[in-house]
C-alpha cells in the first residue's frame, strides 16, 4: 500500500506548544530571542510528526488516495477522524463502499479518536484488470484527518513534550539553527541526528502515541 504524501504546507502555523509556554519555563519576559524560540516551536511539530509516524495537527478535510493491495489498508502517516466517503476503483467502475458492511475503520486509537487502517469486507473482489496487472487498486478516501485542531486540544504530555525539545534544541548555536533548511524551520533535516533529536525525557511522554510499522 502506497499513500499520498500529506503536503507539509497543510501544517503551516499548527504547533504543539506555545512562544508564551516555552518563555514561562524559562523564566522569561523578554522578546530578544522570540524569534529564535518561534523557529524551534515550528520544527517540532514535522518532527514529531515523522518520528511517531503520525498526523499530528491540524484537522484536514479532503479526498486522499490509496493503492489497495488486499483487505487491510494501511493509511500511512495520515490519521482518520472520520469518513465520508470511500470509493474503490475496479477498471472504469467506482464502487461506493458502505461503512459498516463493506469497510470499517480499523482499530480507533483510544489516546487520540483516530483510525490508521482501513478494513475492507471479504465480500468484495478486488478482482479488476489492474489488480490482475499490477496486484493494486485504487482507493480514494475523503474524509476529516488530523488528531488535534488547535494547540488547546494538544494533551498535557505531548504539550510538555514539545516544550521539552524546544528547550533541548535552545542550547544548539543561532547559526546552526538558521542554516537549517535554507532557514524554513518546516523543512529542518539535522546535520547530526544526535544533536537535534528529541530528548528522552520527551520521548518518554511521547512514546504511547508512536505507531507500529505494519498492521496490528
Amino acid at each position: 500500500m502506497t499513500a499520498e504524501l500529506i503536503p507539509i504546507e497543510s501544517t503551516a502555523g499548527a504547533q504543539l506548544c506555545t512562544l508564551e509556554q516555552v518563555k514561562s519555563r524559562l523564566g522569561m519576559d523578554k522578546s530578544g530571542d522570540d524569534d529564535k524560540i518561534s523557529a524551534l516551536i515550528a520544527a517540532v511539530l514535522p518532527t514529531f510528526s515523522k518520528r511517531l509516524r503520525r498526523e499530528l495537527m491540524p484537522h484536514v478535510t479532503a479526498p486522499r488516495s490509496f493503492d489497495v493491495e488486499g483487505a487491510f489498508v494501511a493509511l500511512g502517516a495520515s490519521d482518520l477522524r472520520s469518513a465520508s466517503s470511500v470509493v474503490l476503483t475496479l477498471d472504469d467502475t467506482d464502487r461506493v463502499l458502505t461503512p459498516g458492511m463493506d469497510y470499517m475503520l480499523w482499530p480507533f486509537d483510544a489516546l487520540t479518536g483516530t483510525a490508521g487502517y482501513l478494513k475492507i469486507s471479504r465480500n468484495i473482489s478486488l478482482r479488476s484488470t489492474c489488480f490482475d496487472a499490477f496486484g493494486i487498486v485504487p482507493l480514494i478516501v475523503t474524509g476529516d484527518w488530523g488528531i488535534w485542531d488547535r494547540v488547546e486540544d494538544v494533551p498535557a504530555d505531548v504539550n510538555i513534550a514539545a516544550i521539552e525539545t524546544v528547550l533541548s534544541w535552545l542550547d544548539r548555536p543561532s547559526a546552526e539553527i538558521a542554516m537549517m533548511g535554507g532557514g524554513d524551520p518546516r523543512y529542518m533535516e539535522p546535520a547530526a541526528p544526535q544533536t537535534w533529536d528529541i530528548p528522552a525525557s520527551a520521548w518518554r511522554k511521547l512514546s504511547a502515541y508512536n505507531r507500529p510499522v505494519g498492521v496490528v
